[in-house]
């Protein structure tokens, strides 16, 4: 909790909100889009050259994930306690977005660290739900401003989010090798 300092947020929260943010429809896959399975907008941070702004925030963040990405390595016990990420993304999600279960971890993207960073918490739906792999037990984590949700990016860890009801979720999505 508490990841960036309340006037950094503040900041990036309106840059997310702005013009400066270039949203198009989230894939699922690289170039696969499939809205009954994700429909959500998203921002490419750093890998997006014409984008300064998104390279400044990408960069900014992606230091900061790195360092939370490596405690929780430690704390786990991982014997590669060096955290790469390879992706970074603001998603936004309007009323009635969704993405149904899935992993992160697939053949074209090998992922073994997924990130979820709440920017903001003034909506209602679009909670962050993980499912045992028989679907036979769930858990909601419950949005809260500025927390980042750190897990394994395997077949162990299937989530989803729910449709929103009111508001815009933004959150900005992260995974490591």
């Amino acid at each position: 909790e508490d990841v960036l300092p309340k006037k950094t947020l503040e900041v990036f929260s309106k840059v997310c909100k702005s013009q400066y943010a270039k949203y198009d429809a989230a894939s699922i896959d690289v170039g696969q889009i499939d809205k009954k399975i994700r429909d959500a907008d998203t921002w490419e941070l750093i890998s997006d050259l014409n984008n300064i702004t998104g390279i400044h925030w990408g960069n900014f963040l992606k230091k900061i994930f790195q360092d939370k990405i490596t405690e929780y390595k430690k704390q786990i016990n991982s014997e590669d306690a060096d955290a790469i990420i390879n992706s970074m993304q603001v998603l936004k999600y309007q009323k009635k977005q969704h993405y149904l279960f899935h992993t992160d971890h697939f053949r074209s993207q090998p992922r073994t660290i997924s990130g979820v960073f709440f920017i903001n918490d003034n909506y209602e739906g679009g909670q962050l739900c993980f499912s045992t792999p028989d679907r036979t037990s769930t858990q909601i984590v419950e949005p809260k401003e500025n927390k980042l949700i750190l897990f394994p990016s395997n077949f162990l860890y299937p989530h989803k989010v729910e449709p929103v009801t009111t508001g815009t979720r933004y959150t900005v999505v992260t995974w490591a090798l």
